[in-house]
Parts: C-alpha cells; structure tokens; sequence
C-alpha cells in the first residue's frame, strides 16, 4: 500500500516489488530491483526515507524516519523478519539486520534486542539532536 502523507507519495522504481500488505508512506524512495515483503512498514514521517538498490526488506521489518532524521540504506543491503532500522540512520551497503535485531546510527551499529541500554543510548543521542 502506498501513502501520501504530508504532500508527498512515495516513489518505487518499475523493477522493484513491493508486497500487497506492505505499507510504504511518504517521502519514501525505493530504487531499483529492490524487494519488499509482507507486513513491512517503510514510513517517512517527515525527513526523506532511501531505500537503494538491490535492498530486501523482510516480512515485519519496520523503517521510519520522524521530522528531522532521515534514514538511508545502501545498495544490497537486507532487513530481516522483524528487523528495525531506526531514525536518523545509514545502513551501509551489503549490511544485514537479522532476524529481531535493531540497526541505528550512521553508520548503523546493529544490536540484538536484549542489547536495550546500547539501542536506547542511540535514540537518546537522536532525541537530543532535534532539541
């Protein structure tokens, strides 16, 4: 499903597929042969969302940017089942996110969910930086 939101649709190149009960919303670019699979969330909820080539996004994997901090992943890079790339980050290219885990920074440190404090510190540096 793809939303506008704020005055901007999302743009998704002919060659890449994107499941029926994905939700693409926004200021979201997914380029070329890029594949997005069912229940994933890619949404721009003000700063621009950049989904490169080559890139899989897994069943449940959620991607969001929020009002100053965008997220970019590089080319062949893969957000596993329930994987998260959170805001304000780059997941270089060729990087994997397995299953469950979390990718933030730039570029993006990747953490098992059990690493809470690690993720938190990421996202409280992001917080503070739109203070």
């Amino acid at each position: 499903m793809l939303i506008e939101h704020r005055g901007r649709r999302p743009r998704v190149d002919a060659s890449a597929y994107v499941a029926a009960t994905a939700v693409v919303c926004g200021d979201v670019t997914i380029e070329a042969d890029t594949r997005v699979a069912f229940g994933a969330v890619i949404a721009a909820e003000g700063a621009p969302v950049v989904i490169g080539r080559q890139c899989i996004i897994r069943e449940n994997a959620v991607i969001r940017s929020d009002t100053n901090n965008a997220v970019r992943i590089d080319k062949r890079a893969e957000v596993r089942v329930n994987g998260v790339v959170h805001v304000n980050s780059r997941l270089a290219e060729d990087a994997m996110v397995p299953i469950g885990w979390v990718a933030a920074g730039d570029p993006a440190e990747i953490l098992p969910p059990t690493e809470h404090e690690k993720i938190w510190a990421h996202i409280e540096l992001r917080v503070a930086a739109c203070r």
